[in-house]
């Protein structure tokens, strides 16, 4: 009689995991997300999960896939109505603010994906993982960038070249420390020449002319206003032609395909 008991309250109890584990299952698939930033829509689409997303920034342009999928504006110009219309369970972005502020007033879930450092990259692709109930994917993802990166690092020069990164076509827009575009030149085995300075900004261009770097990299061409600049023409990475264009899609989306990006910058600066 006891045996039998305990073959049933083992029974029971595999039935209602089963039946969690169904519901669990379901809710992550119904569980409707809107992305707001690139970075964040390559997130969700490398953790195998596109089907997901119901609607995507005016930017998203990576995979192919993503281009059919409703757009609900941008990070600058979010279509509200448009959001609360896909009834989203969650909306991911990329900053605090007016905007993530307006979607907890309309009573919508928010994650904020603000990484500064590479690091930070493969904690928010966790933190998207663990939303869609793919931890162990997200994991694997992870372990290969990781993986990826040592790769790269390991074979970058031991004469490390100094790096200006230009992030505007009219002004000569940077990044220093704090944020993951410095990281970006530094393991890539660049020196990036704004280290001194913190956050986004607009080197002055006495001291780009003073730092005089090796290697300028830019991900679309800087304008004829810049150009003619007489401290852009004296700079010895312009007359040497060691100014380089660059995909920003790779190099500025805190995303899973940051290591490629590093990978790209790498070669360039080993002379590849």
């Amino acid at each position: 009689m006891k045996k039998l008991l305990t073959l049933v309250m083992v029974l029971i109890l595999a039935l209602t995991l089963a039946a969690c584990t169904g519901r669990n299952s379901q809710q992550t698939e119904n569980l409707k997300i809107v992305s707001l930033a690139p970075s964040s829509t390559e997130i969700v689409a490398a953790l195998g999960k596109l089907e997901n997303l119901v609607g995507v920034s005016d930017f998203c342009n990576y995979p192919e896939e993503v281009l059919g999928i409703e757009k609900v504006g941008n990070a600058f110009d979010v279509n509200f109505e448009k959001i609360v219309a896909l009834q989203p369970d969650i909306v991911l972005l990329m900053n605090e603010g007016e905007v993530a502020d307006r979607l907890r007033e309309l009573d919508i879930q928010v994650l904020v994906l603000n990484p500064t450092t590479i690091e930070e990259i493969y904690e928010d692709i966790l933190k998207v993982a663990e939303v869609l109930k793919v931890e162990e994917k997200g994991r694997q993802l992870v372990d290969k960038m990781k993986d990826d990166l040592n790769k790269i690092q390991k074979e970058t020069s031991e004469d490390k070249k100094t790096v200006f990164i230009l992030l505007d076509s009219t002004d000569f827009w940077t990044a220093g420390k704090g944020t993951f575009y410095h990281e970006v030149i530094e393991k890539s085995g660049g020196i990036n020449i704004a280290a001194g300075e913190t956050g986004w900004l607009v080197f002055s261009s006495e001291k780009l002319l003073e730092l005089d770097p090796d290697v300028i990299l830019y991900s679309w061409e800087p304008s004829e206003e810049l150009t003619s600049l007489p401290v852009w023409q004296n700079l010895t990475a312009v007359k040497e032609g060691r100014t380089y264009l660059i995909d920003g899609d790779l190099t500025s989306r805190p995303g899973p395909r940051i290591i490629e990006g590093i990978r790209v910058i790498a070669k360039i600066l080993k002379g590849e």
